[in-house]
Formats: structure tokens, sequence, C-alpha cells
């Protein structure tokens, strides 16, 4: 995957939601959202015709009949993005598609990704709490997922977009180290 491929998926992913510009609603968000999981669910039903459709030697109209003759269910605007993604040649771009349109949806949402890892599984209660401070910060949302880290000692490291919180006693005892050197 290279970088224009990713600039192609995020103009395909804009295109198929069609938010932009749009003032924030719950029903729209619902809509998108909708839209994200049709793609995710043809993501996962896909797999056993997905060579098929990739495959450079299958002329487009092989590929149509291919696609429609599965009938995934799919609505709204969602079965015609695939057959352009598929006349395009671009049905590789799929699964970055739906990450991008999953980003976007966050975005218009103003929601937040943030990781935190630990050494052990935090408690909702205190993903919440984090969740909470994290919103205050930045003024957004904030939408926390968890990773246990087998190499953090104790304590907590929270990523989120640029911003990098290290409040592990890895990075304590980095720190000191640091400090003693100098």
């Amino acid at each position: 995957m290279n970088s224009s491929d990713r600039i192609l998926a995020v103009r395909y992913a804009r295109a198929y939601l069609n938010l932009d510009g749009l003032d924030y609603s719950v029903e729209t968000e619902k809509a998108a959202r909708e839209q994200s999981a049709q793609l995710i669910r043809l993501k996962k039903e896909i797999k056993s015709i997905e060579k098929f459709l990739l495959h450079p030697a299958l002329p487009f109209d092989g590929k149509i009949e291919i696609f429609r003759k599965a009938a995934f269910g799919l609505s709204g605007n969602c079965p015609k993005f695939i057959e352009l993604l598929l006349k395009e040649n671009r049905f590789y771009l799929l699964g970055i598609i739906i990450e991008e349109s999953e980003r976007i949806i966050d975005l218009y949402a103003g929601i937040v990704k943030a990781s935190a890892y630990s050494k052990t599984k935090i408690d909702k209660a205190e993903i919440e709490k984090l969740e909470k401070v994290l919103s205050g910060i930045i003024d957004k949302k904030v939408a926390l997922s968890q990773s246990i880290d087998e190499f953090i000692i104790g304590g907590i490291r929270i990523k989120m977009d640029d911003l990098f919180i290290d409040a592990s006693l890895n990075g304590r005892i980095n720190k000191l180290r640091k400090e003693i050197l100098n």
C-alpha cells in the first residue's frame, strides 16, 4: 500500500459518505455509520468471491455479474459504490476505505480515538474516568480503547492522535535515569 492508494481511499470514503459541509446531526451520523457498517459486512461476507473480483484478467462485466449474483443484501448507494470500485479497478482499496470511513464519521461526530496501554486490563469505570479527563483536555469526546502491553511494569500509557501521555512506571524510571545522567 502506497501513499497514493491512501489518498484515493480517503477520497472514495469522503464521496461515499458525503458528509462534507454538513452540520452535525444524530440522524446523519447514524446513517453514515450504517453506510460504513454495510461495507464492513460486505468485506466479511465477500471472502469467497474476493479473489475473482480482484483478478486482473476477469473483465469488468464478469466482476459485476459475480457481485450481483452474490446478492449481499446491500442497500442505498452501497451497491453502486462497489460497482464503481470494480469498474475503476479500485476494489482492493475496500479495507482502507472502511478505515477512512470510520475515521471521517468520528471526525464528523467530534469523537477522537485514543488507546490506553497497561500491564493488566483496566476496568470499565476507570476507562470512563480516563475518557472524561481526556475529553476535558481536548474539548472533544474521547473513545478510549485498551491494549495489554506486557513490557509496562505498572501504570498506563495513552496515545491520542499526536499526543502521547506516559504515566507508566517505565516512563518514570526512564525520566529519572535521564535526570541522573545529566
